[in-house]
């Protein structure tokens, strides 16, 4: 099988079966990880009562560590954009593996308001929280002033072609535009294949056609294997679809195209 294409400033290149940490796709840096999801604070004091507040997992969110976003699942209502970011950012971490803590500091501009700041220098705030009034558990939240409701997505319908499967599971979009999405896809027949995710294509609902800006996971399967990995485009908005190619071991393409639900789907 022909190993990816990718081109790394930082990183060793793909083995066969396993995409490295980071694939660029273009010769220009990918964008900051981070920077392409949301960034948010919420936690809870009591889980048993769904209580929220916005500093303790402000500094969950800072710290990136999948386990606690994942739990902070449990402190959303369940299938609300609060849920389903919670999921995404669990999921990309995981792909994304380590990288260097963001830090919380007040708002100067709103006591409501917490900012999370990345190591650079850039900063989101993060503040509005809404609670269900029977639960007390996170609705939704503001990024940058503005509800996340339109922002985040959940699975999507999946598409098979020739014995492999491709859905999105989730996706996020920035206050800066930047679209992030986990990609999960199966094999089920006995020939591997690679997709070749650094030559991803999304295409709006305008029309609108940009590029692969970064991979991160496993873009590889043997038969009968089932991976995650996630893509990042610049400026997309949602809904979409994903355009993918890649090549099978025997010497065979296949492309797919696989939906991107929009955040109400």
């Amino acid at each position: 099988m022909r190993p990816s294409a990718a081109r790394h400033r930082a990183f060793a290149p793909a083995g066969i079966l396993l995409l490295a940490t980071l694939g660029a796709c273009n010769d220009d840096s990918p964008p900051n990880p981070t920077a392409s999801l949301p960034a948010s604070t919420v936690t809870t004091a009591s889980p048993s009562t769904g209580s929220v507040t916005l500093a303790g997992l402000a500094e969950v969110i800072a710290g990136r560590d999948p386990a606690a976003l994942e739990q902070a699942r449990s402190l959303a209502v369940p299938g609300s954009p609060a849920e389903r970011y919670f999921a995404h950012q669990a999921a990309a971490r995981r792909l994304i593996g380590a990288a260097a803590a963001a830090t919380v500091t007040p708002n100067t501009q709103n006591a409501g308001a917490l900012d999370i700041c990345e190591p650079d220098g850039s900063c989101v705030s993060v503040g509005g929280l809404d609670t269900a009034p029977d639960t007390g558990l996170l609705r939704t939240f503001q990024i940058d002033g503005v509800p996340i409701d339109a922002r985040v997505t959940g699975a999507g319908a999946t598409a098979t072609t020739d014995g492999l499967s491709l859905r999105v599971l989730s996706a996020a979009r920035s206050a800066g535009g930047g679209l992030t999405v986990v990609v999960e896809a199966s094999n089920s027949t006995t020939t591997a294949v690679q997709w070749f995710g650094f030559a991803a294509t999304y295409a709006d609902d305008t029309g609108a056609v940009v590029e692969c800006a970064g991979v991160w996971g496993t873009v590889d399967l043997v038969g009968g294997a089932t991976v995650s990995f996630l893509l990042a485009f610049p400026e997309a908005a949602l809904p979409g679809v994903i355009s993918l190619t890649g090549l099978r071991e025997d010497g065979v393409d296949v492309a797919a195209t696989v939906d991107v639900p929009s955040p109400t789907g």
